[in-house]
């Protein structure tokens, strides 16, 4: 049983509020290949070979694979919506600002991002910003404002067009 369920999910350690670090849970999309991820604000391939099925695809894409963070969640590790919590290297390699904000605050089970037309690591970058200006500014119409408008986008760019 053991194996069958490491068969099929993926543990990995990420940076959360205040630099902890915390243990989430995926769904295992991906062959273990031992080669590097993408980078969180690069573009993704269109078909990375990396990637299970277009079953396991459709997962990645729709963040499916996410789902059982919702135990971060409940465990208070994590918020519904905020910045995605990023592995180690990741969050190091970031500009100093922004990972000094990200520390600052829990990292969210859906990302603010998902609302913005992301094209380069600028763009990402510059979004995470923006999110963090807002939530400073005024916290819970931040929160309101990205709970509603996150999930149209996606149902928009999942459901609706398709």
């Amino acid at each position: 049983m053991r194996s069958l369920i490491s068969g099929l999910l993926i543990s990995q350690e990420r940076i959360g509020k205040g630099g902890q670090k915390i243990r989430i849970l995926k769904i295992r999309t991906m062959h273990d290949t031992g080669a590097p991820a993408a980078d969180f604000y690069g573009k993704h391939l269109e078909r990375d070979p990396r990637v299970k099925s277009r079953f396991h695809g459709f997962l990645r894409k729709s963040a499916m694979d996410e789902v059982l963070q919702i135990w971060n969640v409940m465990k208070g590790e994590m918020k519904l919506i905020g910045v995605r919590p990023l592995m180690p290297d990741s969050h190091n390699s970031l500009p100093e600002e922004l990972r000094v904000l990200r520390e600052q605050h829990k990292p969210g089970l859906i990302s603010p991002i998902y609302a913005c037309k992301i094209i380069g690591p600028g763009d990402a970058v510059s979004a995470e910003m923006k999110y963090f200006n807002e939530l400073e500014a005024r916290p819970f119409l931040t929160q309101v404002k990205y709970a509603f408008k996150v999930p149209i986008i996606l149902w928009n760019h999942f459901g609706a067009n398709k």
